[in-house]
C-alpha cells in the first residue's frame, strides 16, 4: 500500500468529497427553505 505513490488519483477522491459536500449543502438549503416556508406560507 504505497499511499505516496497514488498522488495522481486523490483528485477523484477530492472531487467526490466536493460533490458530497455540495449535495449535503443543497439538501440543507432545501430543508431550510421548506421549514422556513411552512410556518408562514405568505408573510409579506
Amino acid at each position: 500500500m504505497e499511499l505516496l505513490h497514488q498522488r495522481a488519483y486523490p483528485i477523484s477522491a477530492i472531487a467526490a468529497f466536493v460533490l458530497a459536500m455540495l449535495a449535503i449543502f443543497a439538501v440543507g438549503l432545501l430543508v431550510g427553505a421548506a421549514r422556513a416556508a411552512r410556518p408562514q406560507p405568505l408573510r409579506v
